[in-house]
């Protein structure tokens, strides 16, 4: 974060505790019985939720979605454009970097509800800017009509692809610009730095990548074994496998602090600065984070991992998930990464490794 981000986020955060910024917790705003919410989560999985949220409450979600292809990035950027005048009241992001960049340049507004207390410290901003919510693993999908559905397999074609040989691999993932494949590059830029990244890179082209207009479209293609095997979400490879898919996932594995671990990347939720009804975005983030929809959210087709404790059923595979994501590699930190990531891909010069 650099050192005017730093001063931007203490000085909005030392303003709005002096009560110079209507807080989340003070009354509508100028929007009447509405609130305005960017949403990068899919449109399947978000719109039964916030259709119940207007059933309870009386108040009109007005959504902003975006592509499957470009939709973090997408809305990040709008509410940089909108800063100074802002349309949005809450930002349902389906992962974290973009979030975390719109706190550091002072875009995001604090609040601490119930839901952000019971929530582990990993997966919230310490000042209350943002909330993690609905967990989903990074993993492998292996078309198992194509290749055995195993680490061992996988390695060998990599590594055969490393040596210039003629691997049958063929590997599928998203546009690393946007989403949670963009956090996966971030994750293995920390790890192997800027020409260690591009070296990977290349191996994955030796073995015959394909670049996927999204984590959907990745399963899709494995599912219909067009490529052996690809990276998505968990969300994404449960809707191959209920659909009777010939596929298999394994989690990808990434160094932590303890050695190989899972990434297990979350949602998050963020009041927007100066958004015209602060008091139904402060109520509708409650609701989001709240048990009744953790539990929704795992039982559903997106089978997203609850990241607090909760008292209803959880299926099976959510039940191994989550046993999974608490020994998943820390997100903190990635700021860096992520800008270093952007701007190599971009073709923008860099300037060594991140630190």
């Amino acid at each position: 974060m650099t050192n005017n981000a730093v001063a931007s986020r203490r000085a909005f955060l030392g303003a709005a505790s002096a009560g110079l910024f209507v807080g989340a917790a003070g009354c509508g705003g100028g929007g009447g019985d509405e609130v305005v919410l960017y949403c990068a989560a899919d449109r399947l999985h978000a719109e039964p939720i916030l259709r119940e949220f207007e059933a309870r409450t009386g108040i009109r979600v007005r959504p902003k979605f975006d592509t499957e292809a470009t939709k973090s990035l997408s809305l990040v950027g709008s509410l940089i454009r909108e800063a100074d005048a802002p349309v949005c009241d809450l930002f349902w992001n389906n992962e974290r970097g973009g979030t975390e960049d719109l706190a550091a340049r002072g875009l995001l507004a604090p609040h601490r509800g119930e839901a952000w207390e019971a929530t582990p410290e990993r997966h919230r901003d310490d000042e209350g800017l943002w909330c993690g919510f609905g967990g989903r693993l990074r993993v492998w999908i292996v078309n198992t009509d194509r290749m055995p559905a195993t680490r061992e397999a996988l390695d060998a074609e990599l590594a055969k692809a490393g040596a210039g040989g003629a691997g049958d691999l063929s590997f599928a993932h998203a546009n690393p610009r946007y989403g949670t494949t963009l956090t996966h590059f971030s994750l293995l830029h920390r790890e192997l730095g800027d020409e260690g990244l591009r070296a990977y890179y290349e191996r994955l082209d030796d073995a015959g990548r394909v670049i996927a207009s999204g984590n959907s479209a990745v399963k899709d293609l494995v599912a219909a074994g067009t490529v052996a095997c690809g990276w998505t979400d968990t969300d994404d490879a449960y809707l191959a496998l209920e659909a009777g898919a010939p596929v298999e996932t394994l989690p990808v594995l990434l160094p932590g602090p303890d050695g190989p671990a899972p990434v297990c990347i979350p949602n998050t939720v963020a009041l927007i600065r100066g958004g015209p009804n602060p008091g139904h975005a402060a109520r509708l983030a409650d609701y989001l984070l709240g048990k009744e929809v953790a539990v929704r959210l795992a039982n559903g087709p997106s089978r997203q991992i609850p990241l607090t404790p909760v008292s209803g059923p959880l299926p099976e595979d959510v039940q191994r998930f989550a046993a999974l994501a608490r020994d998943a590699v820390p997100l903190a930190g990635l700021d860096p990464h992520r800008a270093a990531v952007l701007a190599w891909l971009s073709g923008e010069p860099t300037t060594g490794d991140a630190a």
